[in-house]
């Protein structure tokens, strides 16, 4: 896996639990409120969780292997680099 796909998916999984975290102490929070403002208390705390889903979706995506073949025509080096054009694998030189 490249390194830029493992930064890209560490900085998604620590949104994901800073979004779960707020979504859980909102709730929490508005146990004892008001009708008038708990509702809206529990509104933000569902962004907070659809924003989670979406960063689940974002990292289940990164995660997956390109499914490419690196066909020979869609290799190329950059800074003494071989990679996939197609997919922007970085390959090894065999």
């Amino acid at each position: 896996m490249k390194k830029n796909i493992k930064i890209a998916i560490d900085i998604t999984n620590i949104l994901l639990e800073a979004h779960l975290k707020n979504s859980q102490g909102i709730r929490d929070l508005v146990k004892d409120w008001t009708s008038d403002t708990k509702g809206l208390g529990i509104s933000i705390a569902s962004v907070h969780e659809d924003v989670a889903k979406c960063l689940f979706v974002i990292k289940k995506y990164l995660e997956e292997e390109p499914k490419c073949k690196h066909p020979k025509k869609m290799r190329d080096k950059c800074e003494g680099q071989l990679y996939c054009m197609q997919c922007n694998t970085d390959l090894d030189e065999k």
